[in-house]
């Protein structure tokens, strides 16, 4: 599992596990599972997709379940890898110690992936509400010269400027998402593998 904040107020969890993450802002909430996806507004209230679709419930210094969101950074007090150490008298061959690494690499790629899809789906709904209606006063209004506003052109405008701005906010949105969460967890396994002697 991986919680760290995207910008001041913003904040992405995740568990690779099972496919669930949120994207926790101070106006609402985005909740995404397998096949399922929710936005609720700040007091909880359910503005969109299904109300049943469960969060994530974020991680404390611990490693515990705790409602607040913790930050995953190097330089926060409250930041601590959630898996101890391993204990063992033997030391690790290098065979177990390349097999962790790997691992490491798997779960920072898995992450990076989900919070890039979840960071694109954002995005992309996004863009594509702003688009629309921007395409569509354009649309009609490039029909002045000649016709008066055509509802042809408004909604053909609405589709161009969603898809246009959409796809601008899908890759925007994956990078805004993608990028701190796969550094986030980049220095949690580099921090664990330290802490278990493979690096």
């Amino acid at each position: 599992m991986i919680s760290t904040t995207i910008i001041p107020g913003v904040t992405y969890t995740g568990d690779s596990k099972d496919g669930r993450a949120q994207i926790t802002t101070p106006w609402g909430t985005l909740r995404t599972a397998p096949g399922q996806a929710a936005i609720s507004d700040a007091n909880g209230h359910p503005l969109f997709g299904n109300p049943q679709t469960t969060g994530v419930t974020p991680l404390d210094a611990q490693g515990r379940t705790t409602p607040a969101p913790a930050t995953l950074s190097p330089t926060s007090s409250n930041w601590h890898p959630v898996d101890e150490p391993e204990k063992s008298g033997k030391p690790k061959t290098q065979a177990q110690k390349n097999d962790d690494i790997q691992s490491s690499i798997n779960n920072v790629a898995t992450n990076f992936g989900f919070a890039t899809a979840v960071g694109a789906f954002v995005g992309g709904v996004s863009g594509a509400v702003i688009g629309c209606p921007v395409g569509a006063v354009t649309g009609g209004l490039a029909t002045l010269p000649v016709f008066p506003v055509s509802p042809v052109a408004a909604v053909l405008g609405c589709v161009l400027g969603a898809g246009a701005v959409g796809g601008l906010g899908v890759i925007i949105g994956g990078a805004v998402v993608g990028v701190p969460v796969g550094i986030a967890s980049g220095i949690y396994e580099y921090q664990r593998l330290h802490a278990n002697g493979d690096v």
